[in-house]
């Protein structure tokens, strides 16, 4: 499990990867917009706790063939406890995750 220290309700900074399996597959990916909607295991509560697109690493630093893509943004889940993170890249889902959020 990943456990984010977070003040509930507010803007955290996050930097997410994805892999494709390929660098095609992966390149597939920039530009698409990302979503991710998390579910609160104590209520039930469901909120969009991210949105953003999907870019190209910094091509300075990561050459090509990419293996990698990103997206960053502000993850935002309104109270602590258990939340699934599903993540959906053009409305179709990508993956989940789970994370154990804390009061800071």
């Amino acid at each position: 499990m990943l456990t984010l220290q977070l003040l509930q309700g507010q803007q955290n900074k996050q930097l997410f990867h994805f892999w494709g399996g390929t660098p095609e597959k992966t390149e597939q990916l920039f530009t698409k917009q990302v979503k991710v909607i998390g579910t609160s295991k104590g209520n039930g509560k469901t909120v969009t706790a991210f949105e953003s697109s999907i870019s190209v690493p910094n091509e300075e630093i990561v050459k090509p063939p990419h293996h990698y893509a990103e997206s960053v943004g502000y993850l935002i889940l309104p109270s602590k406890g258990i939340w699934k993170l599903d993540v959906y890249i053009e409305d179709k889902l990508f993956g989940s995750i789970i994370v154990d959020v804390q009061e800071k």
